[in-house]
């Protein structure tokens, strides 16, 4: 069972951040998104995986 709520679904789901110990940075953020897509006919949240590259 899904909450219709956003700010309780972000509490139930958390967001996992993988940082870089020696620089600081971002390296990866894996949780639930804001946006929406469409499945079905049906929009749905996503859990969503960013990866970050630094130069």
């Amino acid at each position: 069972m899904r909450t219709t709520n956003i700010l309780l679904w972000f509490i139930a789901k958390p967001i996992q951040y993988c940082i870089d110990e020696e620089t600081g940075t971002i390296k990866e953020i894996h949780g639930p998104t804001l946006l929406k897509r469409k499945v079905k006919d049906k929009w749905e949240y996503f859990d969503s995986d960013i990866y970050f590259t630094y130069e």
